[in-house]
């Protein structure tokens, strides 16, 4: 490993800086210097989070510009708040020489902040409440309002969120206020995507900052997934239980507004609409829906319930038609704004109808949606899936363009930096973001030079089997993928190794010809919970299964095949066990059409709707392997279609991905036990 030396008045923290990890400090100090936005392909063990910080900051702070690194991972969460503790420790002098007319000199203050729901006092308190909503969300909290010394206290350490929850239970307050409270005054603020990309946040963000976006310096950790994650957070959702719960909640606010005609007149046609239109409306699409097996989406008249032109039927074309109208969506938060500050002030808010009030956002959230996919907006798409029975139904809308988020907000920061170990395909991600080229850096598919040896990781194709849905319906083809896993593993015992597969039918499918023994199996189940996860990440870290190695089976984009790091890595087999195409259902197949309309080809929207993700996946999946120096790994990828888009992999991958000729399974247990054994005999 070469080190570069470390640059004089830097804020790198530590005694060596990485060639590589030089070369992307440069990089992200340039961009925050001229107003840039830097694509980051920065392979694992580099050392992203130092480099990037480093960069930001030493231009930043003497501009009194802010830093905000956003992640959505924890971890990535805790190694940000250790660079931050240690650039305080070691660079104190270097940090006063960048504002020597701060008062702060030598601190950096730092501030943490996850999700309102993992920093709730109450919930800390008690974890088994899981309802997905908040008191303070619709009514008075006693703990929602800190005393000033309590954000003041939090900036003169960094700690993280979860320490900050830890003191909260202990002095009684509120972890989540308390940390926006301390936003004003720090120099980084650490937090989730969604502070930038959910719009209904960004405001409430951006005036607790201080700053607008012009005076930030963004910083984007695992930046390969944004594009999805901004579509995901601007996806709702509403059902059954939505409509009965919002109309219960109307039912309440009617009862308070018996004082104010006015808003007693919009609560009665708003609860006419829901009662008279939508909700029959929506029954006729269940009734008739075919969508009990696979999620339909909603067109032509389906979509009229959601249309503005047709409120008239409902009595509502004063109040929501026409250009000067207010729309139907921001009528119901206005009903919920009201009902709680009534309670409030009434000194009822703990006796609120949370679910009620919450169910009634959810749907104005919904419509806002859904009112422009009514309006002819491709953009944006309505979805319903039923049960067999039709007795439940699910409705939700969903964002095809993230770039109607994105856009506005990188045109906005003074600077940013994408960065992720696989940012790959970096022309389309920037296409999708809405990047304008003039301003981002190293757009090409280059990465900086990887501080692990590459002769510990070999990747192969086995190309005789592949995971396409007509081989999933052929029990012989399964059972072929099944044999070549069972040939690979027994070359790699005794040593533990992990199976990532497209999706959790096809992990049942195949894990059920699996032969394997002399394994311990731990298999990852589908909407595992958090405690559930790191438990069985324990398990395999502790490998105390009678000494057995043990095999792991997840599934490719779930939780354990990214961002997943395991102690001691036991891992030195990783095998993909078919190509990870996107399930090809109604939402993905309008997206891609979306696409190809807005790119005019249909080569370059399967490209970023399918084959980029797929390929992204994958190199994540092989990464499990190899977290560290000392680690090595055995990658072999069970599908032909791995060689066909070899191209999109990691620069360094490309040229190591080669093809075992034949369909012998002997010539994979070769292979395999060959490389472990000489691993193994290097590592002594």
């Amino acid at each position: 490993m070469s080190f570069a030396p470390i640059p004089s008045n830097s804020l790198f923290p530590h005694p060596h800086m990485r060639e590589g990890q030089r070369d992307f400090y440069n990089d992200a100090r340039q961009a925050a210097g001229d107003g840039k936005i830097l694509f980051a392909n920065a392979p694992t063990g580099i050392g992203k989070t130092a480099a990037s910080l480093c960069g930001a900051l030493e231009s930043a702070l003497p501009a009194g510009r802010k830093v905000v690194f956003l992640t959505h991972r924890n971890s990535h969460h805790i190694q940000a708040m250790i660079e931050c503790n240690a650039i305080i420790r070691h660079r104190a002098e270097a940090l006063a020489a960048l504002r020597p007319d701060s008062p702060s000199g030598g601190k950096l203050r730092v501030i943490d902040k996850i999700s309102k729901h993992r920093m709730c006092l109450l919930r800390a308190r008690d974890p088994s409440d899981d309802s997905p909503y908040l008191l303070c969300e619709i009514a008075h909290c006693k703990y929602s309002r800190p005393a000033p010394s309590v954000p003041e206290r939090l900036l003169e350490d960094p700690i993280s969120a979860a320490e900050s929850v830890r003191r909260s239970m202990l002095e009684e307050y509120c972890a989540h206020y308390a940390a926006l409270g301390a936003m004003r005054d720090a120099d980084v603020a650490v937090c989730d995507y969604s502070y930038l990309f959910e719009p209904s946040i960004l405001g409430l963000f951006l005036m607790k900052l201080g700053r607008p976006l012009s005076e930030c310096d963004v910083i984007i950790d695992e930046a390969h997934n944004l594009p999805g994650r901004i579509m995901d957070i601007n996806a709702r959702q509403i059902g059954e239980k939505t409509l009965k719960n919002a109309q219960r909640a109307l039912a309440d606010a009617r009862k308070q507004a018996e004082d104010a005609p006015e808003m007693l007149s919009e609560i009665n046609l708003v609860s006419g609409y829901i009662k008279n239109a939508l909700a029959p409306a929506l029954k006729r699409l269940v009734d008739g829906s075919d969508a009990a097996k696979e999620e339909k989406k909603l067109s032509g008249e389906e979509l009229a319930p959601f249309h503005p032109d047709r409120f008239s039927k409902y009595g509502l074309s004063n109040l929501f038609g026409g250009d000067n109208g207010k729309q139907l969506s921001h009528a119901l938060l206005d009903v919920v704004e009201f009902v709680r500050m009534e309670a409030v002030k009434a000194g009822e808010g703990a006796h609120l109808d949370i679910d009620g009030l919450s169910s009634l956002s959810e749907l104005a959230a919904f419509l806002d949606s859904a009112e422009r996919a009514a309006a002819g907006n491709p953009a944006y798409g309505v979805f319903i899936k039923t049960s067999e029975d039709r007795e439940f139904f699910r409705v939700r809308t969903a964002l095809f363009d993230p770039s109607l988020v994105a856009a506005s907000v990188f045109s906005e920061v003074h600077s940013a930096a994408l960065m992720s170990g696989t940012l790959i395909g970096k022309k389309g991600i920037c296409d999708l973001l809405g990047i304008e080229t003039a301003r981002a850096m190293r757009l090409d598919e280059g990465a900086y030079v990887s501080p692990f040896d590459a002769g510990k990781l070999r990747a192969r194709v086995c190309n005789w089997v592949s995971s396409r849905q007509r081989e999933r319906l052929d029990g012989n083809r399964v059972k072929v993928m099944a044999a070549i896993i069972d040939e690979a593993a027994r070359a790699c015992a005794p040593h533990s190794l992990a199976i990532f597969y497209p999706s959790y039918e096809y992990l049942r499918m195949v894990k059920d010809e699996l032969v394997l023994s002399g394994f311990h199996h731990e298999t990852e189940m589908r909407r595992e919970k958090h405690p559930a996860i790191e438990e069985r990440k324990t398990r395999i870290e502790a490998r105390t299964f009678e000494e057995k190695p043990v095999v792991f089976h997840g599934v490719i984009g779930g939780s354990y095949s990214e961002g997943m790091d395991f102690r001691n890595n036991p891992f030195k087999l990783i095998i993909i066990a078919g190509f990870p195409f996107p399930k090809p259902d109604a939402r993905h197949d309008a997206y891609e059409e979306y696409l190809a309309k807005k790119f005019q080809s249909s080569a370059k929207a399967s490209e970023l709707a399918s084959v980029l993700p797929a390929c992204i996946k994958t190199v994540q999946a092989m990464g499990r392997g190899i977290r560290k120096a000392e680690d090595y790994c055995y990658c072999l990828l069970i599908d032909d279609r791995f060689v066909k888009y070899r191209d999109y992999y990691q620069p360094s991958l490309r040229g190591k991905v080669e093809v075992i000729a034949g369909n012998e399974k002997k010539k994979i247990w070769e292979d395999v036990s060959r490389f472990i054994e000489g691993m193994d005999a290097q590592a002594k």
